[in-house]
């Protein structure tokens, strides 16, 4: 199966790779738009260290479907966000969602980093079902924030309890909603983690110390895949996107409050997530995120362990640009384990 796709993405990539001047270069990214199908590419590579086959796995993220259906006429909830949120209303992002999807066909997995859903509808639902789910049903996907509400500049709290809307999630989500992980051939595990409220969670804990443990034992990497990004606590302050979208960030400041793991006051359960991630940098090899819309890169301070004591290290973490910005053409990040 990963021959197949190997040689189908070769042909694939073989079209012509446009530059992309509005994004500023970095060594360890390529960006490039693709000459015959359109679609932007965020290029990055991971070395695992371990040798074999390339294993690729294709990010999308922010993808922002906004529909309201004929079954969502009897939510109130949702009936008033439709007459107050007009970002990518009718559908609009579909377009963008389908030249995405129509790139990740080519990888080994496709992992989709939150805010799929712009709020919670029916009419959302049914476009993820139908653009994402039913194209690709071994699809990974993260909760995002957007997913968690259906109000949307409204002004009001939601109607509907917490639990009531996950529960929601939960009955079309392709996995568990809070921490789903699985190998990718010989080498990779994807870990899908939500903290789309800002924080991790209890119940995250035990089972990413378990495939980190799995990890060391059966020599593999981790690629952690999730909605917001984390601080870095590398000191640089504010720093400039390396590729803008319309209307979000220019420039952020990731080790400010609010980012996870910035604050020295975290939630017991945020807090250890966090330490489980920074203290094991020979194994934990990559963190990809959306959440910013616009497109940012640092590494995130870390250690590891070994019979020779503690060495400090960092992890590369990508936050990819939203998807249905510059025309809705699409921007997918290609993560390609050697």
């Amino acid at each position: 199966m990963l021959k197949n796709k190997q040689e189908a993405r070769s042909w694939f990539y073989s079209q012509p790779k446009l530059n992309v001047p509005d994004c500023k270069k970095t060594e360890d990214l390529t960006v490039y738009r693709l000459g015959y199908t359109g679609q932007y590419i965020i290029e990055i590579n991971i070395n695992s260290g371990l040798g074999g086959e390339e294993i690729e796995i294709d990010q999308i993220t922010d993808i922002h479907f906004n529909y309201v259906s004929i079954d969502d006429e009897t939510d109130s909830e949702v009936m008033g966000t439709r007459q107050h949120r007009h970002w990518l209303k009718e559908g609009e992002a579909v377009k963008a969602a389908i030249n995405a999807m129509n790139v990740a066909q080519y990888a080994d997995q496709t992992v989709i980093t939150g805010d799929t859903l712009d709020f919670l509808s029916k009419g959302a639902i049914m476009l993820t079902e139908r653009h994402i789910l039913s194209r690709d049903p071994d699809v990974l996907m993260t909760l995002g924030g957007h997913e968690l509400t259906k109000q949307m500049q409204t002004g009001r709290p939601n109607a509907t309890s917490l639990e009531e809307r996950l529960e929601i999630l939960r009955s079309f989500w392709p996995h568990d909603i809070f921490y789903h992980s699985k190998d990718i051939g010989d080498k990779v595990i994807c870990v899908c983690l939500d903290n789309s409220r800002g924080c991790f969670l209890e119940c995250q804990i035990e089972k990413l110390k378990a495939d980190v443990k799995r990890a060391k034992e059966e020599k593999k990497i981790i690629l952690l895949f999730m909605h917001e990004p984390i601080a870095p606590r590398d000191g640089l302050g504010t720093v400039p996107t390396l590729w803008y979208s319309m209307g979000s960030h220019k420039e952020f400041n990731f080790d400010e409050a609010g980012t996870i793991g910035a604050s020295t006051d975290a939630d017991e359960a945020t807090a250890s997530v966090y330490s489980i991630i920074t203290e094991n940098a020979n194994v934990i090899k990559g963190i990809f995120c959306g959440h910013r819309h616009s497109m940012f890169y640092n590494k995130v301070k870390a250690t590891y362990s070994d019979e020779q004591g503690v060495h400090e290290a960092t992890i590369p973490q990508l936050v990819a640009p939203g998807n249905p910005y510059l025309e809705r053409v699409g921007r997918v990040v290609r993560i390609i384990v050697k």
